[in-house]
């Protein structure tokens, strides 16, 4: 019995040590790919969108689900390839304008000339809304290097909205340009964060 007792905390100890992984059976890659590379993102849309954001998070998807594992496309057995075929960001909001939206008009020799306070300040914005709404239509394909065969091919429509602005007392004017692109990157992380989880599930569900 006092042996029992004396075992008692190093059992306990061991049982909540213990880490339990809860996986889909049927979530598993093919048998013959083992690692993937994810190539750069390609991008024949009319926004300029932070690209880096969305390879970032389809590498950490499927780093940490942890059933592929990541290689260079030289060795890799599989090759991810995400397309953005089309973005926007369209105004959402409230309408908003600046004390100067755009520059004098130009003038006759004979006028005065405008004053420089009479310019618009090109770090401030003219026009803007309070919101915007992200939108982008991602091509995935998952190809297998060895066979050259294409395992998926799936188009993910993602969208977003954010705030593109904030009143006066928060965010100054001259903060505009800084602010939205902020709010930007916040607002496609997001989304590349969702579009990468379910590229994983898909992928390895699907085949």
């Amino acid at each position: 019995y006092a042996l029992l007792l004396s075992l008692l905390p190093v059992s306990i100890l061991t049982f909540q040590g213990c880490v339990y992984r809860f996986t889909n059976p049927h979530a598993i890659p093919p048998s013959n790919i083992k690692t993937i590379a994810i190539e750069a993102i390609y991008d024949t849309s009319q926004e300029v969108l932070p690209h880096e954001i969305l390879w970032e998070n389809l590498q950490n998807a499927f780093a940490s689900d942890g059933r592929l594992r990541l290689a260079p496309q030289s060795e890799a057995d599989a090759l991810l390839r995400a397309h953005i075929t089309s973005a926007s960001l369209t105004p959402t909001g409230e309408p908003g304008v600046g004390k100067t939206n755009k520059d004098p008009e130009v003038f006759e020799k004979s006028e005065s000339p405008p004053r420089p306070e009479d310019f618009r300040i090109l770090t401030e914005a003219g026009e803007w809304s309070t919101h915007e709404l992200l939108s982008a239509n991602v091509v995935i394909e998952i190809w297998n290097l060895k066979t050259k065969v294409l395992l998926m091919r799936k188009t993910y429509p993602i969208t977003d909205k954010m705030t593109s602005f904030r009143a006066e007392k928060i965010t100054p004017q001259t903060n505009h340009f800084v602010r939205f692109e902020e709010a930007t990157n916040t607002s496609f992380q997001r989304i590349s964060e969702k579009l990468a989880s379910s590229v994983v599930r898909d992928f390895l569900v699907g085949i």
